[in-house]
């Protein structure tokens, strides 16, 4: 009965109801939130269709749709993390370079989006740690794993060769802090998740920038998560 009930379509609503309220304790304005209703309810009914199949990111409603409106076919986009937001940003940019370390979603993914000439796809996996653990890059969750090739792989590209940058993957504080040199002046940083706490000490590097924090419904998840889009000084750092 208890299981029935958590998949159950008024189990749905008491689940947005409290993480609205969640929002606007934290700030976050209740027009931000309602537009995404139809489709917080949906996505939690019908959980078939993932992001890629939908060709979306898997970030809040709100900051997918001020991406359609920062995007255009003249940018170049980097992303730590491939899946739906690899389609979506191939449709609307010029070059589109994922990195992905999950090797059969990388296959996978790799299969799906076949048909874009602009995507530049690359699989770069982490490496068991059996030594030191000085020169490794770690994800946050500390799971032993040195992402060092992941990470890095962004290094090849020129300075400020990048107009958005998305990193919603693995060691993302090293992902930040190797992408501030590579986004052009004016350029967009897209962090989901970005309320976690172990991302406070590159945070603190952006603390020059611009940036929109949007807290609300994402696709297939009860819990509102957060997003935040960040915009370089037109002078650099």
């Amino acid at each position: 009965m208890k299981k029935i009930f958590q998949h159950s379509l008024l189990h749905i609503h008491l689940w947005f109801f409290k993480e609205t309220i969640r929002a606007i304790i934290a700030g976050t304005s209740v027009h931000k939130i309602l537009p995404f209703y139809s489709k917080y309810i949906e996505s939690n009914r019908d959980r078939s269709k993932t992001p890629l199949d939908l060709g979306m990111p898997w970030i809040t409603y709100g900051a997918i749709k001020k991406l359609e409106n920062i995007l255009h076919k003249n940018m170049r986009v980097f992303e730590y993390g491939s899946g739906g937001s690899t389609r979506f940003f191939a449709e609307r940019a010029s070059e589109v370079y994922s990195v992905e370390h999950y090797h059969s979603w990388y296959l996978k993914v790799k299969e799906e989006l076949a048909e874009f000439s602009n995507l530049h796809l690359s699989w770069k996996p982490g490496v068991q740690l059996s030594g030191s653990f000085e020169r490794a890059v770690l994800d946050e969750a500390k799971d032993g794993i040195d992402y060092h090739e992941y990470v890095n792989s962004i290094l090849e590209f020129p300075a400020s060769h990048f107009d958005l940058i998305l990193i919603d993957g693995r060691a993302r504080n090293a992902c930040i802090q190797n992408a501030i040199g590579k986004l052009k002046p004016g350029g967009f940083l897209v962090l989901d998740n970005s309320n976690r706490r172990s991302y406070t000490p590159s945070l603190n590097l952006l603390e020059p920038w611009f940036y929109e924090c949007t807290l609300g419904p994402s696709h297939g998840s009860k819990k509102f998560t957060q997003t935040s889009i960040y915009k370089k000084p037109d002078h650099g750092l």
